[in-house]
């Protein structure tokens, strides 16, 4: 917001934003889209954070005319012709990435999984992963461990992979799961198990490193985004702390897209938000973000880079307690 008013906003006009929480919940995402839409003066949405909440608000921004584009959600049906756009890929290209990576690293991988059913793109995560697996020669293991369950017990998880001797664990969290992950992990390393720790995107943050502590050594991710060291260094000047996620700067893209789409809809003589749709589905819009120029698809509004070297996603790995890219 400030790097964009300090740049003379929009046509002199400066960018507000305002802040609402969904809990990343559905029934409250449906509550906090209701209420922006009926408030004329929001322009756009950015958000939401969770798949599960993204899909539960997209209808209403949808029947409501009032752009939203989530940062962060990868479930498949966010795929709409009006109103409704998405700046990550789906879950399915991240888990196919992820199980080739575990393919290539491991000779007949026998892989545990642990995923939240709760969670739309978690779920669709695990089926891909299971399906590029077997590729590789792999099998997966069906062990006793919804992340979702009031009742999970990661030593129930330990035990059974121990008896199918299982030789990696692939984790697959809901976002208000990932203390149970990191628990787990934990549990592993003290009972002694050498196996190979992977998971989906949901697990890069500093909480990771933070929690998870030696417990997340040599864990593997497949990620959408991961900043190069200019980047990085520029985020550690300005929040004295390490940037530690794909998120931040798809959702500073994010507010590129908006800015842009905004600064182009002001020169019409009558602008409406309805119209915003309009502008940001135009072929020939495009945005220069920190991730690469993108644009967006026109029938299904989901970001595409200009060029394929513009690829942002990675695989990356903890290493000495930290984040470090493995391959592109």
């Amino acid at each position: 917001q400030d790097e964009f008013n300090r740049d003379y906003g929009i046509h002199g006009l400066p960018l507000q934003v305002a802040i609402a929480n969904d809990n990343n919940t559905p029934d409250l995402a449906e509550e906090v889209a209701r209420k922006l839409v009926k408030d004329p003066a929001i322009l756009a949405v950015i958000g939401h954070n969770s798949s599960n909440a993204s899909v539960a608000a997209a209808p209403i921004y949808k029947n409501g005319k009032l752009v939203m584009i989530s940062p962060t959600s990868f479930a498949n049906q966010l795929r709409e012709q009006s109103y409704v756009f998405r700046m990550v890929p789906q879950i399915t290209f991240f888990a196919a990435q992820l199980s080739k990576g575990l393919g290539k690293a491991i000779r007949n991988p026998k892989v545990a999984i642990c995923v939240d059913r709760s969670s739309l793109d978690q779920l669709t995560f695990k089926k891909e992963f299971q399906d590029v697996i077997s590729g590789y020669k792999g099998q997966y293991i069906d062990i006793p461990c919804n992340l979702a369950d009031s009742s999970f017990n990661p030593i129930t998880v330990v035990e059974a992979i121990r008896k199918n001797n299982a030789n990696s664990l692939m984790a697959a969290p809901y976002v208000n799961n990932l203390p149970k992950v990191h628990e787990l992990f934990k549990v592993v390393r003290e009972n002694q198990l050498s196996i190979k720790l992977y998971g989906s995107p949901t697990m890069y943050n500093d909480r990771a490193i933070a929690w998870g502590g030696e417990s997340v050594e040599g864990l593997t991710l497949s990620v959408p985004y991961y900043p190069d060291t200019t980047e990085k260094d520029s985020f550690q000047k300005l929040w004295k702390t390490e940037l530690n996620t794909w998120r931040s700067p798809l959702a500073k893209d994010t507010t590129k897209a908006i800015a842009a789409g905004l600064r182009q809809l002001l020169q019409e003589e009558q602008p409406t938000r309805q119209k915003l749709d309009t502008v940001l589905r135009d072929q020939n819009f495009k945005v220069k973000g920190v991730t690469g120029e993108f644009k967006f698809n026109k029938d299904t509004g989901e970001r595409e880079f200009l060029f394929k070297e513009a690829r942002s996603d990675a695989l990356i790995r903890v290493q000495d307690g930290k984040f470090v890219k493995i391959e592109h």
